[in-house]
């Protein structure tokens, strides 16, 4: 997942190169030329299956993992209000980091900036995402994860304020990262705060439901950003809206509560998992 970010810092540049040098057509097909000759080899070539068999491992572990794994069921989980407070939080803050760094270019020429310096200041966005996951990811092992997640979001509104107060100097730089601290820990705590809640029975059905949610404010997001923009020729009204969305999910991830499955829990039921699974000898 930090490789999102170290491709935010460098896939715009190449992309500003193309569309100057040979229009934005061309600089599409260079983009699937980058996908195909990069990531498809890639692929190939280093991923591969364990030697025991996916088919084989995967008939082990389903023999003991409904009744060792702990969690609830999805029923429980859906009836619940915990769930839908995550799932709100999660909506909001996808709808606010995503809508924001696809309009992060044209926010920032319509400040003044060039388009060389918002594109260069687009790759410290993925700079930003790339510290928050690393950063999110050494926290929460050490402190409660919704505080952790609350602050970065928190961070995020400041971050929009920045950069729509249209202040000079270091102010929109120092905005784009907050932004991208705020983006580097989104999705992280979605996956781990639905194994600390929900358990790991039905973890991927649980994670899927949250994701979609997440996918939800991935396009709501910049939608609704362009529609402020075209009818009031400015982003400030959708931004400031932004600000009230991330100071709500900072509030959702507050009440969450104590973790229902906490970690000494969690690993010794896969302890047992594990040991149950193995071939008798």
């Amino acid at each position: 997942m930090a490789g999102i970010g170290i491709g935010v810092m460098i896939v715009p540049q190449i992309v500003r190169f193309m569309i100057q040098e040979y229009g934005w057509r061309t600089a599409y097909v260079g983009l699937g030329g980058l996908m195909f000759f990069v990531a498809f080899p890639s692929l190939v070539l280093f991923v591969r299956e364990p030697e025991e068999g996916f088919a084989r491992r995967r008939h082990r572990l389903s023999q003991a993992a409904d009744v060792v794994l702990p969690g609830l069921s999805v029923r429980e989980v859906l009836t619940g209000s915990r769930f839908w407070v995550l799932a709100l939080s999660v909506l909001c803050v996808s709808t606010v980091v995503n809508g924001t760094a696809v309009h992060i270019v044209p926010l920032l020429t319509d400040r003044g900036l060039s388009l060389a310096v918002a594109t260069s200041m687009l790759g410290t966005f993925g700079l930003g995402t790339l510290a928050g996951r690393l950063l999110s990811g050494y926290l929460v092992d050490r402190f409660f994860a919704p505080y952790i997640a609350a602050a970065f979001f928190l961070l995020g509104c400041v971050g929009i304020g920045l950069i729509a107060s249209g202040a000079g100097g270091l102010a929109p730089l120092c905005g784009i990262i907050f932004l991208g601290l705020a983006a580097g820990t989104e999705v992280d705590m979605m996956g781990f705060l639905t194994s600390r809640y929900f358990g790991l029975r039905r973890f991927g059905e649980l994670y899927g439901y949250i994701f979609a949610i997440f996918a939800v404010g991935a396009g709501l997001g910049p939608y609704v950003l362009g529609v402020c923009f075209d009818r009031f020729h400015s982003y400030n009204y959708a931004l400031f809206g932004y600000v009230g969305l991330l100071v709500l999910a900072s509030a959702l991830m507050a009440i969450l509560g104590p973790y229902v499955f906490p970690v000494e829990k969690t690993e010794a039921a896969v302890g047992t998992a594990s040991a149950a699974t193995k071939p008798a000898t």
